[in-house]
């Protein structure tokens, strides 16, 4: 059978299945169990999150791939909750991970873009801005803004991170620099933040293997009285983005590419815009002589060339190589996770542990004509995330859902979880997602997910990867997903997408594109979806209060410090609280004659107030 044939039987064979191969084989209904019984949560149990870069749930891969190749996700399954139906909140790395552990969309984190590191070596984009400029004006990760590991704190955790972060840029970066982030005894150097080799999850530093020895050195150590919340972040199976350009030099072998994955069903989809017959030829590459017309918006075409810089996959073989190689990594990252949870098991702590695996964001994977990476659309392979939640106490069985999760929702969940004291003080975006966890078949929280695009830079010596409108906001329901592209100056005018998720289960047929066919058809569902991204976007992106959010210190959190932007000529008052309850004034009034930004050091009041080994500090205008 030729490619072409296969493609055509395979679209007929997984079309009649919602979200084609998203699912195991022997999935039950969702939101059901077969055999399996419901048990209860152990009170504060330790929280593990193994998370995977560039990772989406097991899609156009072969029936029974998923159980026969990932033993330890299968197992993670068996005793768990599959959510089938998550998504990041807004991606790349950056973005997606501060989203993640703040419950924040960038437009309150204010972390937009993908964190670089170019140096002042003379290098600028192509209007002559030196490209460390473009890496300096990126916004980092405040402080000051409550994480998953600073709110874990309030509620007696010892908060862990090992691995890939990519929220600041340290200089020097020390086992101590995640500190103001309530994480203790980070393992610098971060990695996986480009396409260096010695960034890579291998390359000359091996990156994940020591993320995994330091994660185990943990597990097989720790022996405070006190829950943990351990964080191990891997960079794999992000190094696919290594292929074919910087294979030799991410340190893989050939074996490496074995496999008979075929590509996606939507692989040969066709995402020019208009009629072009012209031969075009970027870094030696000869691109299609003729493209027919398509209805899907100008991004995603002009984003499929702009990766041509990875190395173009422009022979069958390379597009094989690619999907495979995709697929070792996916088995290599399984099988890390696996060690990090036998030695769990080892020392006692499965059982009282909430084990959690995810990933940041997912990937095309050369999907919708040839796509790869996860940038600038709102496709199912992109933006889908495996979310299995563990705990063989909790589920004595497989349990799964179609409830909508959010990594956004991930903080105010597992706060929750953690028995964290008086939540309401936190602002959170995301939604508590608890009550599906502790019993399956509960009302789901939430029946939509907002889903932001800001990255335009993509991390590279660039102001702009792609041309406007290259900026998203998306709506995603149980069927349907919205999407409007816009220019951030308010200059080009704005394109439209939409997909029936029952009907068009591989998202080919934009019911936003006025030429299809069935365009009036869908014409109702398209307003509804429009008014309630609206009210999304007024709701769910709204600036945050003005008052500052608390920020949690305590002795060995490295953070004795409050900043804030001051109004000109305001009286701020530090409090301070043992309880969150009882909060008492502090110090002086501070003001500041100009507006601009006011600093205390407080560490005089953690060490006069303090009765206990941890204090909250919060400001107020009297």
């Amino acid at each position: 059978m030729d490619r072409r044939s296969f493609i055509q039987t395979s679209a007929t064979a997984f079309g009649a299945t919602l979200l084609g191969s998203n699912k195991s084989p022997a999935s039950t209904t969702p939101g059901t169990q077969s055999a399996s019984t419901l048990g209860t949560l152990p009170s504060q149990p330790n929280i593990v999150l193994f998370i995977s870069d560039q990772q989406r749930p097991t899609m156009h891969f072969p029936e029974g791939w998923e159980e026969e190749n990932l033993p330890t996700m299968t197992r993670l399954k068996n005793n768990g909750l599959n959510f089938n139906r998550a998504y990041c909140a807004t991606a790349m790395c950056s973005p997606s991970r501060s989203a993640l552990f703040t419950g924040l969309y960038p437009a309150q984190n204010g972390v937009e873009q993908t964190l670089s590191f170019f140096t002042c070596d003379g290098s600028t984009d192509p209007s002559g801005t030196p490209c460390c400029e473009l890496s300096q004006a990126e916004v980092e990760l405040s402080p000051n803004i409550p994480t998953l590991a600073t709110v874990l704190r309030t509620a007696g955790y010892r908060c862990f991170f090992k691995g890939k972060w990519h929220l600041t840029k340290p200089d020097p970066a020390t086992e101590d620099s995640l500190l103001p982030y309530g994480f203790e005894d980070w393992d610098p150097p971060d990695a996986g933040g480009d396409t260096a080799p010695e960034n890579a999850a291998r390359g000359p530093n091996q990156n994940d293997a020591r993320y995994v020895s330091d994660a185990l050195d943990f597990i097989n150590t720790y022996n405070d009285p006190a829950p943990f919340l351990l964080v191990v972040s891997l960079v794999n199976p992000h190094d696919v983005l290594g292929y074919p350009s910087n294979f030799e030099a991410f340190d893989y072998s050939v074996d490496y590419l074995s496999g008979d994955i075929p590509p996606p069903v939507n692989s040969e989809e066709n995402l020019a815009n208009e009629q072009i017959n012209y031969q075009v030829t970027v870094n030696g590459v000869s691109l299609p002589a003729t493209l027919l017309p398509s209805s899907k918006p100008s991004a995603h075409i002009s984003f499929k060339y702009s990766s041509i810089g990875l190395g173009p996959l422009n022979t069958e073989e390379k597009q094989y190589n690619y999907i495979n190689f995709y697929a070792n990594l996916i088995k290599l990252v399984d099988s890390q996770f696996g060690e990090i949870l036998s030695a769990m098991d080892a020392r006692g702590f499965t059982d009282n542990s909430l084990v959690l695996r995810l990933a940041d964001h997912g990937e095309h994977g050369i999907a919708h004509g040839g796509l790869r990476q996860k940038s600038f659309t709102m496709y199912e392979e992109a933006l889908r995330v495996p979310l299995i939640i563990s705990n063989p106490q909790l589920y004595q069985g497989a349990f799964e859902t179609d409830s909508l999760f959010s990594l956004i929702d991930m903080v105010p969940t597992l706060a929750t979880l953690a028995g964290v004291p008086n939540l309401s003080q936190f602002k959170f975006r995301g939604t508590d997602m608890s009550p599906v966890i502790q019993n399956p078949e509960a009302t789901p929280p939430q029946t939509e997910l907002l889903f932001t695009y800001d990255d335009i830079r993509c991390g590279q010596c660039l102001t702009q990867v792609i041309p406007p409108p290259n900026r998203l906001r998306a709506l995603f329901t149980d069927r349907y997903k919205y999407c409007r592209y816009f220019d951030g100056d308010g200059v080009e005018p704005e394109q439209y997408e939409m997909y029936d998720l029952q009907a068009d289960p591989f998202e080919m047929e934009n019911l936003a594109d006025p030429d299809h066919p069935r365009y009036e058809l869908y014409s109702a569902e398209r307003t509804v979806m429009s008014d309630k991204l609206a009210l999304a976007e007024q709701i769910k992106l709204a600036p945050l209060p003005t008052e500052t959010p608390m920020v949690v210190i305590n002795d060995n959190s490295g953070s004795l410090t409050l900043s804030w932007e001051a109004e000109a000529s305001v009286n701020y008052q530090v409090q301070a609280s043992e309880d969150l309850e009882t909060w008492e004034d502090v110090g002086e009034l501070l003001s500041t004659p100009t507006a601009d930004t006011l600093t205390v050091n407080v560490t005089w009041l953690f060490d006069t107030y303090r009765t206990n080994d941890t204090m909250f500090f919060r400001l107020r205008m009297p």
